[in-house]
Formats: C-alpha cells, sequence, structure tokens
C-alpha cells in the first residue's frame, strides 16, 4: 500500500465507502453535456463527434431529444432505464441494447 499515494489510498477509500457519490457526480456529468454543452462540446458536434450517453432515465432521454433536437445526430443513449408506473413499484427495467 505504500506505493500508492495518499490522496490516490484516500479516493479510493471514498469510492468504497461512498459509491453513490460516484454515480451522481458521473450522472451530473452527463446531464450536463446532454442538457447544457459547452462550446468546445458544440465545436466537436459541429465536427461530427458523437457523444454515448449511458444509463438516463427514458424520461430525460426524450426531454434531450425534444429540445435538442438539433443535436441529435450528435447523441446516443445506451442502458436507458424505463421506470415502472406510478404505485407499480419495483427496479427500474434497462434497456438491452446489445452494447457492451
Amino acid at each position: 500500500m505504500e506505493s500508492i499515494p495518499a490522496t490516490a489510498r484516500n479516493l479510493a477509500g471514498l469510492i468504497a465507502v461512498f459509491p453513490f457519490v460516484v454515480t451522481v457526480q458521473a450522472a451530473d456529468w452527463q446531464l450536463q453535456r446532454l442538457m447544457q454543452p459547452g462550446p468546445a462540446q458544440r465545436a466537436a458536434e459541429a465536427r461530427g463527434s458523437v457523444h454515448i450517453y449511458e444509463s438516463l432515465e427514458a424520461g430525460l432521454v426524450a426531454d434531450a431529444m425534444d429540445s435538442h433536437f438539433d443535436r441529435i445526430q450528435n447523441m446516443m443513449f445506451i442502458r436507458i432505464h424505463h421506470l415502472p408506473g406510478s404505485g407499480a413499484g419495483g427496479d427500474a427495467m434497462i434497456e438491452d441494447d446489445g452494447c457492451d
């Protein structure tokens, strides 16, 4: 353990204890890029770049496609989460898109 810097050990420990923080930050990063892309992201899209968004909720995907119709050719969505109907309970169904 001595060869690993203290910062990396601390980060690894935090991820092990608080894995939801990493998930939330990853989701926030994707949402920011999807809904409010910066100038560099828009320039990359103008050059034909496609970004793959993973594990987003189906309603959010639909909203993004409606509100950013001009950017659809630069978006790909995999493992979309379909939430159960209200009061139905249970886990979200994750779309099997064949992308591993």
